[in-house]
């Protein structure tokens, strides 16, 4: 009894780690510093895979060779990476800490050329960036212009590039990899015809991202065609990029127009499958995120007949009214935990560089999930359900 009052309490204390409402910064930009806490410690209790520094040699910044002992100067960069790792992770001064642990890998990167690579570098302005965000400040706006400055960096790179014009990187990536998906798609085209093609298409689709990050009316389809365009490649190449993949996908989090009221859900009070299914979502509402109201005991039902409600769950947010498969995707989308979970996935099932193919399959599942196509798809599953909810009621859930 003792322990479980134990466990009961660190779970709804300011230390649970799973909960993200508990530093002034909004939910969803705290998840970025989170992911990036869950996915080093992961990484290096369980696949002794760090984020490695090295020795401060050759470095960018001179006054690195004349301010200590390279070996102490490295030591305190991993101490402060891994101690504010810890302190976002438990809720410790979130703001300050990703300050910290995005300056230690940016000193590190400027202490020894060696230690340079694009997906280090982008963990840390991003981190920094988090560090800089004004509590009570919901819009993210300099995290907007990193993905900005980040796509037309990497297209411009690429446009001046002759191996990127003339289809020679692709040509040669898709054979070192292997990719055979894209090998037995070459094969169909004169030589370097595919290849060029893909080098073109990527440039594109860099340049239209560049341009979409910009704007605040189409940030829902930059952040789809964003991470579909990620997620494409790692499922492709099996690839993670190091630290890039996992913490750019998440990253975008941190722009998406995200409610500033709580989200209420009506269900309906007598059906035992809603009482059910309000019970295990319950259960991964940490933040306590989510109003769940009996529409049988609602003062606002928001112009929606008792027909309608005995039909389907609905949720409000901020004013917009969702109904069935949409209303439990939102819950999913606006649910902080979701996107912990997508890092645990990635940090646990590729201990390594390569994704394995369980984990692309998984990936590939949870592209489909948020990708408005299978919308129809959902609501007739859930349609199917709604008939015969009450007799799955008579199951567990």
């Amino acid at each position: 009894m003792a322990v479980s009052a134990l466990i009961h309490r660190f779970w709804s204390s300011s230390w649970n780690p799973l909960r993200n409402n508990l530093s002034g910064l909004p939910p969803h930009v705290v998840v970025v510093s989170k992911a990036f806490a869950i996915f080093l410690i992961i990484k290096s209790l369980f696949f002794w895979s760090t984020l490695r520094f090295r020795e401060p040699y050759l470095p960018f910044l001179a006054i690195f060779d004349e301010i200590g002992h390279p070996v102490i100067i490295q030591k305190i960069l991993q101490v402060g990476l891994y101690g504010s790792a810890l302190g976002i992770l438990f809720n410790r001064h979130v703001k300050t800490f990703s300050l910290v642990a995005g300056s230690s890998i940016l000193l590190s990167i400027l202490s020894a050329k060696g230690s340079y690579s694009n997906n280090f570098l982008f963990t840390s302005f991003i981190l920094l960036l988090v560090g800089l965000q004004m509590p009570g400040q919901n819009k993210s706006s300099w995290i907007r212009y990193q993905f900005a400055v980040l796509y037309i960096g990497a297209a411009l790179n690429k446009l001046m590039e002759p191996d990127w014009q003339t289809g020679l990187f692709m040509d040669y990536w898709m054979n070192k990899l292997p990719i055979p998906i894209f090998q037995k798609l070459a094969a169909l085209f004169p030589p370097m015809v595919f290849a060029k093609a893909m080098c073109w298409l990527t440039i594109a689709a860099e340049t239209t991202l560049a341009a979409l990050a910009l704007s605040n009316r189409l940030t829902s389809l930059f952040i789809f065609l964003g991470i579909a365009f990620h997620f494409a490649l790692s499922f492709f190449t099996g690839r993670t990029y190091g630290w890039f993949f996992p913490m750019l996908v998440v990253s975008y989090v941190a722009i998406m127009p995200w409610p500033t009221n709580p989200i209420k859900v009506l269900y309906d009070g007598d059906s035992p499958f809603h009482e059910k299914m309000k019970s295990l979502m319950k259960k991964f509402d940490v933040d306590n995120y989510f109003r769940w109201t009996a529409f049988q005991s609602a003062e606002n039902r928001h112009g929606l007949t008792t027909e309608q409600l005995k039909d389907k769950l609905h949720v409000v947010v901020d004013g917009k009214i969702l109904a069935g498969f949409k209303a439990f995707r939102t819950m999913i989308l606006y649910n902080p935990l979701s996107y912990l979970f997508f890092i645990v996935l990635i940090a646990s099932m590729s201990p390594g560089a390569a994704l394995s193919t369980p984990t692309r399959i998984l990936l590939g599942s949870l592209l489909l999930f948020i990708s408005p196509i299978f919308i129809p798809v959902g609501e007739a599953a859930f349609s199917f359900l709604a008939k015969r909810r009450y007799k799955l009621a008579s199951t567990s859930v």
